[in-house]
């Protein structure tokens, strides 16, 4: 005979057993850091903006590319790209990173990774207005392709910049987040510019004033200028929202001094760029010391080689330089006089960002190699393919902040996966049941 207690032991296995083969929920699986959508807006979007962006322009990762189990899908290594011009060119596949595994794991991977990201975030946008809306993300609109991208503007502000080329505070920081102060010109630019108690709003008079006053002020000026990927020169009889201590010539004269004494380190001194800061990433007090010093070296060595290309050839030699310099001409804006200085450019300072030793950005630059060898549509197709996941793109929305999710593509085309820990989906319902059937049994029998 079965007595009731071993029948209604037998009832609770039966009914955990039904749990663990019910079918799986068809919620999509993605990864942690998608939940995460309150995080640091880079870029500083508003709620007005986004009260405004329809579903097809708001993050990847709010959007509808939440992929299931089975997202893994083959694309082509290298795609032929005719919207820089008219024969086009070879160029790697936005999602040529998505195919590494793990974290992004480091400060250079982790800025590839929002890199691109923001790649294919305003490429996906369709129209000039959307895409002059999320202009404040560094997305810009070509009129002549009719395309949205990501512009240099996407690395070139402050909250990417900051524990890379300098603190947050720093007399450089300010000087960036003047420039980026709306700066129309009469009453209003002054008062939107005065509204930071750092800045000060100048005409074009004031600006060549106090540039005579202080000299030296111009090269940090320019720098702060490609650090928040505005125009220099300004234009003429343009006036600008500049931080205070670039019109204080006792400030500016200080900043030289430390500069000559230091001459390896360029301008990039402690008294400029700050110290002691740690890195944009949330989860762990992370000294941003060995990047901002990596950093440091590799836009002071650019300087230098600029430098000595004007020195050599003028304007031209500038503009041929291999470090991605700018020449700033004479005082009346002739770009082509001989007359004026070669200093570090965008490209020398976007460059500066990337550790060249970095296995991905190694992967990328291989990834371009590879590529732009290609020179015609059939070569280009036939350079084979890598295994992606496209969700994994809605991990590196905040990967400055939150460091991207660890993941992994299983062997056979599988999924996409958080490898840092969680267990897939089946096997944590499968345990869960478990558990159910051990707690039921233990409770009644």
């Amino acid at each position: 005979m079965i007595d009731a207690t071993t029948r209604r032991c037998r009832a609770i296995a039966q009914v955990c057993l039904l749990l663990v083969l019910l079918p799986l929920p068809k919620k999509p699986y993605v990864a942690a850091s998608r939940a995460s959508s309150a995080g640091q807006d880079f870029g500083g979007a508003t709620a007005a903006r986004k009260a405004h962006t329809n579903d097809e322009l708001v993050w990847a990762g709010r959007a509808t590319v939440g992929r299931s189990l089975l997202a893994a899908q083959s694309v082509p290594k290298c795609v032929w790209d005719n919207s820089t011009g008219t024969f086009g060119q070879c160029v790697p596949n936005d999602l040529t990173l998505v195919a590494l595994a793990g974290k992004p794991p480091s400060e250079s991977a982790r800025l590839l990774a929002y890199t691109q990201h923001r790649t294919v975030f305003c490429k996906r946008i369709t129209t000039e207005p959307a895409c002059l809306l999320v202009a404040d993300l560094g997305c810009g609109w070509d009129r002549l392709t009719g395309v949205c991208f990501a512009s240099d503007a996407a690395i070139l502000r402050p909250e990417v910049l900051q524990g890379r080329l300098f603190c947050a505070g720093s007399r450089l920081d300010q000087a960036t987040r003047c420039l980026l102060q709306p700066a129309s010109t009469g009453s209003s630019g002054a008062a939107t510019c005065g509204a930071d108690a750092a800045c000060s709003y100048l005409t074009a008079a004031q600006l060549a004033a106090a540039l005579a006053a202080a000299p030296a002020a111009a090269a940090y000026l320019h720098l702060a200028s490609l650090a928040s990927f505005n125009e220099w020169p300004l234009p003429e009889g343009s006036g600008a929202c500049v931080a205070k201590w670039l019109t204080q010539p006792d400030t500016v004269a200080a900043l030289g001094r430390t500069a000559a004494a230091n001459p390896a380190g360029w301008l990039l001194q402690p008294d400029l760029v700050g110290s002691g800061c740690s890195s944009t990433l949330r989860v762990a007090n992370i000294s941003a010391a060995p990047e901002m010093a990596r950093t440091r070296a590799a836009v002071a060595a650019a300087a230098a080689a600029c430098q000595s290309a004007g020195s050599a050839g003028g304007a031209d030699g500038c503009a041929a330089a291999a470090a991605g310099c700018d020449w700033s001409g004479n005082a009346g804006g002739n770009s082509s006089s001989d007359v004026g200085t070669c200093s570090v450019g965008t490209p020398a300072l976007l460059d500066s960002l990337f550790d060249p030793t970095d296995a991905w950005v190694k992967a990328q630059d291989q990834a371009t190699a590879l590529c732009t060898a290609r020179t015609t549509k059939s070569s280009c197709a036939a350079a084979g393919s890598i295994l992606v996941d496209p969700a994994r793109l809605n991990t590196w929305r905040d990967v400055l902040a939150d460091g991207g999710a660890d993941w992994n593509l299983r062997d056979g085309g599988g999924a996409g996966s958080m490898a840092g820990g969680q267990p897939p989906p089946l096997l944590r319902w499968v345990l869960v049941a478990a558990a159910l059937v051990l707690a039921g049994m233990s409770a009644v029998c």
